[in-house]
């Protein structure tokens, strides 16, 4: 019987020892094939990065397109306002000096009734005339940074919309 019974442990030893290396071999298998799927993953998820920041990348450079074509117009308009102002400002010569001796017509109490004199800037002193037209350009490129500012922050609200 001692033989049977050595025979029949020999036995269990040997299936036992083949069960754990079917689960070790199992298991390995199993880790190699998780970690194909993270590597898979991590592969895509690289890809889908990496096109993102190229989408991103384009759209800079759209907007940095923009904003330059906007720049380049606001310098434009500003010569064109610069040039406006310096031949108002040329015009103005052969307007008369405020005398000296003249009163100040802020201080005259106002007269009711109609005028007889239109207000058109007409009468208006060389210095008080060249002071308004430098106001009114100053005015002119204040409103041309506007605008530049205006379109620049337009093209970057259609772009985060996506709607470039």
């Amino acid at each position: 019987m001692s033989v049977r019974i050595v025979a029949v442990i020999l036995a269990i030893v040997a299936m036992l020892a083949g069960g754990w290396k079917c689960y070790v071999v199992g298991r390995s298998d199993g880790r190699a094939e998780v970690a194909q799927m993270w590597d898979q993953e991590r592969a895509k998820t690289a890809k889908a990065h990496a096109d993102e920041q190229a989408r991103a990348r384009a759209r800079e450079q759209t907007l940095q397109r923009q904003a330059d074509q906007d720049r380049q117009e606001k310098h434009r308009e500003i010569a064109r306002l610069t040039r406006q102002r310096d031949a108002a400002l040329d015009s103005l010569r052969q307007r008369p000096d405020r005398p000296a001796d003249a009163p100040s017509q802020a201080a005259a109490p106002a007269q009711p009734g109609p005028s007889s004199q239109g207000c058109t800037g007409s009468q208006l002193y060389r210095p008080d005339a060249a002071f308004l037209v430098g106001e009114a350009a100053r005015a002119d490129l204040i409103r041309a940074e506007l605008a530049q500012c205006q379109a620049q922050y337009k093209a970057a609200e259609r772009a985060l919309n996506g709607d470039q």
